[in-house]
C-alpha cells in the first residue's frame, strides 16, 4: 500500500514580486512533528516562492510566523502545510496572510543596549533590506 501525505493548502492567493507577505497562525500536535510552511505556485511548474519554514511543534498551542518575500508575481500561488512523511493530527488556527511584515530591530533589541542579535540566514526574510546589508 503507498504511503499517503496529507497537506492543507489554500489556493487562489495573489502575490506581487518583492512584497513581503507575512503568514501568522496557531498550531499544536498530539506528539512532536515538524511542519513545513510555504507559499509556491498553484499551477506547474509548482515551485516554492520565496523561502520556506519548519516548525517544530508540540502538544501545547503555539503562535508561528513565516515571513516571505516572493522573487515572482504569482496570480494563483498556495500557502500550504505539511509535515511530510510523519503521522499524527495537527490543529491549525487562526490563519492569515497579509502583505507587509519586513521589519527593522525586533522589540527587546537596542542599539544603545547592545541587544541587537545576528542574522540567521534562515530569517532574512523577516528584516529589512538595509539590516540585511549591513
Amino acid at each position: 500500500m503507498p504511503t499517503l501525505a496529507v497537506r492543507f493548502e489554500q489556493f487562489g492567493l495573489k502575490l506581487q514580486p518583492k512584497q513581503g507577505y507575512t503568514a501568522t497562525w496557531w498550531a499544536r500536535a498530539e506528539k512532536p512533528v515538524a511542519l513545513r510552511v510555504s507559499l509556491a505556485m498553484g499551477q506547474t511548474p509548482w515551485q516554492t516562492l520565496g523561502r520556506e519554514g519548519t516548525v517544530p511543534l508540540g502538544i501545547g498551542w503555539r503562535a508561528c510566523r513565516l515571513v516571505v518575500q516572493p522573487g515572482t508575481a504569482a496570480e494563483n500561488a498556495r500557502l500550504v502545510f505539511d509535515s511530510p512523511m510523519q503521522t499524527g493530527r495537527i490543529w491549525l488556527a487562526g490563519i492569515s496572510l497579509r502583505p507587509g511584515g519586513v521589519i527593522g530591530l525586533p522589540e527587546g533589541e537596542t542599539l544603545q543596549a547592545m541587544t541587537v542579535a545576528g542574522l540567521r540566514h534562515d530569517k532574512l526574510a523577516d528584516r529589512s533590506s538595509s539590516a540585511t546589508r549591513d
